[in-house]
């Protein structure tokens, strides 16, 4: 036979049927064992708070010396214990209260069932388990709630409840009542304290709690919310889930400021010390502002998923619901919440990962800065999202979807905001320069904070829940991904990546400030390297660059100085890019391009202050690069001595100038040894009729200037220069004269009739070397010497022309020649042979 007949045998066996029997007690302890968290059951019994429409909460620690009457004998329960000293530090009860509705018939008998959730699809509890997190701390709680109470109590192993009218008239509270199985420590307050805060940050109708040791009010924790203002959805934006199960349809924004108030315990304090002088302790006060983001959401299941969830959360999926967001503006973070009390720390992740909330918060992290609350299914011990079970894992993941797409609006409802101050007040800013940089950089500081919150990490424990989420924000729109650069607010792909080298001259191409790339490194790589949403500035956007305007000197240095390295390191350029960069490349007032330029200066041959043809690179550019690099990677030579002589021949300055002449002689001066001879001809004749020479009598043409020693004549143009060797050179190619020439000489002696012929003899043996030979020739033969008076024929008295008689027809003026009556050379002074003028 097979089994299944096997089966259906014993199954119409009218004997045998009995029930399964469970033992509550290990049941109970192996639910239990899934709520490791600290607090869980404060955590479920606020949740439960929340959901019943409370506003207030209330927290009750009492102590052994406070409720001597609560110490009971666990192994006796009908026995009280003999009061320890030890045990006044320790807790012994607890007692919760909210002021929500009171219990209801099916709210009664949902607590005697294990495992029996709350059917109200708006509410958190799904697997009926929550309040049993109570039989972590006590054996017996007890419950009161609109005149009702209902006790637990153990008989072995399986738990039993009586439920009966108390007789009390109160009903506001609903009361928890928990004698503890064994003495507690006193929670850390502290501690305590950043629990309940966080557990307040996403409450929809909890907004006060107050925990209380004995009669004294330790804490109080308070929330206040403003009316929520709408955010903006566009019509680019897909608000539908990928499945279409749920539709974003509504968005909107409220101001949240939680305050705290609490004792603060010294560490060295017992409980039994602090709780006796509670008027003696210092009291800490503190708040923040928060940004909470509600999202609603139509949901439309399939009935196939709809009968699936049913049937392992026990309740059927909501037909709406609503996502919300923790954020802090950058005006909340750095100007509403200064000094933060390390109280509020865990409702403010940034720059970290905020937390999934369900309800409360779980281990499990979003992927980004902000907490994400939401109706999602959770794991049974509420910690983490199902993302397992096939079903589940459908519906947890399309909610994740929609809260990609709220993070997503949240940024650009940010990036508008930034945009339209950017318009306002840069764009369309006369202001000065101070104050534009001021507003960049809170503009810059505003969008660091925002891109920060949304640029997506690995989510932890789950990786999959920051995939989902930011896959959504991503692709939830129509539009590119807006992000602020240095020309606004604009798509991401209009945007490129900064580059040092680049930054000097790139002005018009808009890229992402440095701030902002530098603290948003790890987004922009991956939206670069990963998702291809942004690019390196190229080549192409240079020429756009340049194309568009007139670059500085000092932009321009920098564009080369890049152009240089980008060919250096082995680039491909095309040869019509190369071009197109020459031609583009504009600088200075008249907007001249690189392809005009053809030299570049050498200071130590043509000063820098000197003008210069227009085909060279201003020097302000060329001394910042390497004459290598321009020679090689430009094109270009050094301007020679040679070609700047042509040029500044032309200047009309060289004759109206007499400083502007001198330094056009004192470099080309400096630079005569280093140029052939070829080309001190060709200066010679640029200068030879050019009015370039200082004088004392004005400027003059070469030729007619005279070195200083030359100073036969008083009224002599002579050199107003300084004779350095190097003058000198120069001075001599030009044609400037060391001697008088012999017919002005000659003229002048004629014309002056009686004139000092040993001047002349001097001069004319001081030139001597500088005579040419037929100038030589002349001399001899020319009558400029008179004839001693004793040696003349002349009667005594008579007036008479001096004669000139040439050199050879007299004798040097010496006795002997004297005795002999020989015609001598009329000389003042003795006559020395071995003179200058003798030896001439």
């Amino acid at each position: 036979m097979s089994l299944d007949n096997f089966r259906s045998k014993v199954l119409s066996n009218s004997d045998g049927e009995e029930r399964v029997e469970v033992n509550q007690r290990l049941l109970i302890d192996k639910i239990l064992a899934r709520y490791p968290s600290e607090f869980v059951v404060f955590r479920e019994l606020m949740q439960n708070s929340d959901d019943a429409g409370s506003s207030t909460v209330q927290i009750v620690f009492e102590t052994a010396s406070n409720n001597y009457q609560a110490v009971r004998n666990p192994s006796n329960p009908s026995k009280r214990l003999s009061l320890d000293r030890k045990m006044e530090n320790k807790i012994t009860r607890i007692i919760f209260k909210n002021n929500g509705f009171a219990f209801r018939v099916e709210d009664w008998n949902r607590l005697k069932k294990i495992a029996e959730g709350n059917p109200d699809e708006q509410k958190i509890g799904a697997f009926g388990v929550g309040f049993y997190s109570l039989f972590s701390v006590c054996e017996e709680p007890f419950v009161s709630s609109g005149g009702q109470g209902m006790a637990f109590y153990w008989r072995g192993n399986q738990l039993f409840v009586k439920q009966a009218q108390t007789g009390d008239d109160d009903k506001v509270w609903t009361t928890f009542l928990m004698d503890m199985r064994e003495p507690l420590e006193i929670p850390d307050l502290e501690k305590f304290a950043r629990f309940l805060t966080n557990s307040l940050g996403f409450t929809g109708n909890l907004q006060d709690v107050l925990v209380y040791v004995n009669d004294i009010l330790a804490m109080q924790l308070s929330k206040k919310m403003q009316d929520p203002k709408p955010i903006n959805i566009t019509p680019d934006f897909n608000t539908f889930s990928p499945q279409k199960i749920f539709n974003l349809t509504l968005a909107n924004v409220r101001c949240v400021q939680l305050y705290m108030k609490r004792l603060v315990i010294p560490t060295n304090m017992s409980l039994r010390q602090w709780i006796s002088l509670p008027n003696d302790l210092q009291i800490e006060e503190a708040s923040i502002f928060l940004r909470v983001v509600n999202g609603n959401l139509d949901v439309n299941v399939s009935d196939e998923i709809s009968s699936e969830m049913e049937r392992v959360t026990k309740k059927k999926p909501p037909s709406k619901t609503i996502i919300q967001m923790i954020y802090t503006g950058v005006d909340e973070d750095g100007s509403c919440n200064t000094d933060v009390s390390p109280i509020f720390k865990d409702l403010l992740p940034y720059p970290g990962q905020g937390k999934i909330y369900i309800g409360f918060p779980t281990h499990q992290t979003t992927g980004c800065c902000s907490h994400l609350a939401a109706r999602v299914i959770p794991t049974v011990d509420r910690e983490s999202i199902d993302l397992v079970e096939k079903t589940l894992l459908i519906y947890n993941g399309e909610m994740l979807r929609l809260a990609g797409t709220l993070c997503r609006i949240l940024y650009e409802n940010e990036m508008d905001q930034i945009a339209w101050a950017f318009n306002e007040k840069i764009t369309n800013n006369t202001n000065n320069d101070e104050d534009i940089k001021s507003i960049r950089g809170y503009l810059e500081s505003w969008a660091i904070y925002a891109l920060t919150h949304f640029a997506f990490n690995p989510s932890t424990p789950n990786a999959q829940v920051g995939i989902i989420t930011e896959s959504q924000f991503f692709n939830c729109s129509k539009n590119i991904l807006p992000i602020l650069s240095t020309n606004g607010v604009l798509p991401i792909s209009n945007v490129r990546i900064p580059n040092p080298a680049m930054a000097g001259f790139i002005k018009t191409i808009p890229v992402v400030p440095k701030i902002v790339f530098d603290q948003c490194y790890t987004f922009f790589k991956k939206a670069r390297d990963t998702m291809k949403l942004i690019k390196e500035l190229t080549l192409q956007d240079v020429f756009h660059e340049l194309s568009s305007r007139t670059l500085s000197e000092d932009e321009m240095t920098d564009l080369l100085k890049w152009w240089i390295s980008y060919r250096s390191r082995g680039s491909f350029v095309r040869v019509t890019e190369i071009s197109q960069f020459m031609q583009l490349a504009r600088f200075g007032n008249n907007s001249r391009s690189l392809n005009t330029i053809r030299y570049f200066l050498n200071p130590t041959v043509i000063p820098s202050e000197m003008d210069v043809p227009v085909d060279v690179l201003p020097f302000n550019i060329s001394k910042n690069l390497k004459k290598q690099d321009l020679e090689k990677l430009a094109g270009w030579s050094e301007l020679s001595l040679i070609n700047w002589a042509k040029f500044i021949v032309k200047k009309s300055d060289l004759e109206r100038d007499p400083t502007f002449a001198k330094k056009v002689i004192q470099i080309l001066g400096e630079g005569l040894s280093n140029i052939s001879q070829t080309d001190k001809e060709i200066i010679q004749q640029l200068f030879a009729r050019k009015k370039c020479i200082p004088t004392k009598f004005g400027m003059k043409i070469p030729n007619e200037a005279y070195f200083k020693e030359v100073d036969l004549f008083s009224d002599l143009p002579t050199i107003d220069l300084e004779e350095t060797t190097t003058l000198k050179n120069i001075l001599e190619l030009l044609g400037v004269r060391k001697v008088v020439e012999l017919k002005l000489i000659f003229d002048r002696l004629v014309g002056q009739g009686n004139w000092d012929h040993i001047q002349l003899a001097k001069y004319l043996s001081s030139m001597s070397s500088n005579l040419k030979q037929n100038e030589i020739m002349i001399l001899k033969d020319k009558p400029i010497w008179p004839i001693e008076k004793s040696s003349s024929r002349s009667k005594k008295g008579e007036s008479r022309e001096i004669q000139r008689f040439v050199a050879r027809s007299l004798h040097t003026p010496s006795d002997i020649h004297r005795e002999f009556g020989l015609p001598l050379l009329d000389w003042k002074g003795e006559w020395a042979s071995q003179s200058h003028e003798g030896k001439c």
